[in-house]
Parts: C-alpha cells; structure tokens; sequence
C-alpha cells in the first residue's frame, strides 16, 4: 500500500482477509524488534519530509512544579533574569559614560573657543608658526 507522503511505500502491506486491522499484533512485534534504533528511524523518516526535526523535551516537564522537583526545575531563573537586568542595565552605564566622555571634550573646546575669541577681539591672540608649515613653504614656495 502506498502512502501519500513522497512516494514511500510502507513496509507492511495490509490483507483484506486478515482478522487483525492496522496497529494490531504484527506491528507490535516489528515495534519491539526496532524500539532501540527508533529515535533514529524516527529522525531519518522525517529528514525525507524535508528536514523536519523533532523537538527535544524537557527533563522538567514530568517534574512535581509544587514539590523539590519544581524547585530544583526553576533553580536558575532568578539567576537569569538578574543577568539580563545587569546586562540591560550595563547597555545604559556605557550609553551614559560615553555621552559625558563626549560632553566634556565640547565643554574643553568650548573654553578654549571663548578664551581665543578673546585674545582675538583684544588684539593679544599669539599666532603660531608651524614648522612643516616653513618646510612647505620653502620646498614649494
């Protein structure tokens, strides 16, 4: 018989004469034959479905959430969530240190500005001469 799923063919083919209906008796016993490499027939028969996986399951989800067992399942949440804050927390430590950093260097460029807009307006601003500036000028000028 065949099935609908990209042409495979299943490996038992049904009688109309058998007594036992599908999931009966034979598929029982081919089940305890192959129940040690099912994981892996599974995973094979869906990597043919188009790389279908299955999901891995919890350790935790049989676990007692009233008892010990959702006490030892919930261990590391607070843990977690406390990273997180600190790691959010950080993002704006940095944000904030970065804008000072930068407002501190306007504020020096600011005084400066101010104290050579003085010398300026007062006549008393010292000009410097740069030494590349007489190499230039000699090679070039």
């Amino acid at each position: 018989m065949a099935s609908t799923c990209c042409g495979s063919v299943t490996a038992i083919e049904m009688n109309e004469d058998d007594d036992d209906g599908p999931g009966q008796d034979n598929q029982l016993e081919l089940g305890k034959q192959s129940s040690s490499n099912e994981p892996e027939k599974v995973e094979d028969a869906l990597k043919h479905l188009g790389n279908v996986k299955r999901k891995k399951m919890s350790p935790h989800i049989l676990k007692d959430v009233l008892g010990d067992d959702g006490d030892f399942a919930v261990k590391g949440i607070k843990a977690g969530h406390v990273k997180l804050l600190r790691r959010d927390k950080r993002k704006f430590i940095k944000i904030h240190d970065a804008v000072d950093h930068f407002e501190g260097k306007m504020k020096k460029r600011r005084v400066d500005l101010s104290e050579r807009t003085i010398d300026s307006v007062n006549k008393t601003y010292t000009r410097h001469n740069c030494d590349w500036k007489q190499d230039w000028n000699s090679i070039n000028g």
